[in-house]
């Protein structure tokens, strides 16, 4: 997930709130970029917050749950953030369908809960930023997840995040990542994702498609989860968003499964 870094400025005075109120909509139009130009960490001493709900339409089964999900994240430099991050799935069919998958928007990671229960497994996250180019961003993750679900174990994920600015309209979010979960046998998962970004005209307003490519290890079988996304800026620190989802779409069920989310992300 990626945040604007971008110093916030307060208005000087009230005759210049006022004058900048009355701007006009080009004008609004014109402003620099709102997502494309965001940094992948945050700025030092930012806070962020996620807030999502989903809902899951199992096709199988004929079932629709609905689940919730939020992730807090903190910026202790301007290039390293931490974050802890949780879900909950609401009712029976919510956990049959773990619905709060579909509620972590921007994100194609699976469901944010293991097994049955309705609270998930909660994930404490650092991601360190070391190379900037402007253009060019790669930044190190670290993932522990907590087992505090019946029959579920802990599991760390360690990967490099890429961000690739094209321009000041397009953006391509990528990287490599490895889950290791500590069961008997050991379960290791590999993660390719990839999301491709637009904001054109330089609106406050953008769209992508996500994808990802996923095997777990020994098995010989890729998942492909796969979305789209929509996203505006309501101000400089508050989007709202809004995404569908199909988790597996090269494998039985197929679209049968799918869900989508709603959500929102406040800097402060």
């Amino acid at each position: 997930m990626i945040y604007d870094a971008r110093v916030r400025h307060r208005p000087v005075s009230f005759a210049l709130a006022i004058s900048c109120a009355l701007v006009s909509f080009s004008a609004t139009l014109r402003a620099d970029p709102v997502w494309i130009d965001r940094r992948l960490t945050l700025v030092k001493g930012e806070w962020g917050v996620d807030l999502g709900v989903g809902i899951a339409h199992d096709g199988p089964v004929s079932t629709v749950g609905t689940g919730a999900y939020g992730q807090l994240h903190y910026g202790i430099t301007d290039r390293i953030e931490v974050s802890v991050r949780e879900g909950v799935n609401f009712g029976l069919y919510g956990r049959y369908s773990r619905a709060s998958q579909y509620a972590r928007l921007y994100s194609l990671d699976g469901a944010v809960t293991q097994g049955p229960g309705p609270l998930g497994n909660p994930d404490l996250v650092f991601l360190g930023r070391f190379v900037d180019l402007g253009w060019l961003e790669l930044a190190a993750e670290v993932e522990t997840g907590f087992p505090e679900e019946a029959n579920t174990h802990v599991d760390n994920t360690l990967g490099i995040a890429a961000a690739i600015h094209v321009g000041q309209v397009f953006l391509v979010d990528t990287g490599g990542f490895v889950t290791l979960t500590y069961r008997s046998p050991l379960e290791t998962e590999f993660t390719v994702p990839l999301q491709l970004w637009l904001e054109p005209f330089r609106a406050p307003l953008w769209f992508g498609v996500l994808g990802e490519l996923k095997t777990i290890g020994g098995s010989g079988t890729w998942e492909i989860p796969v979305g789209a996304g929509v996203g505006y800026a309501l101000t400089q620190d508050i989007d709202v968003r809004a995404e569908a989802l199909v988790p597996q779409i090269n494998i039985t069920p197929g679209t049968r499964v799918a869900g989508g989310g709603i959500g929102t992300q406040i800097r402060f």
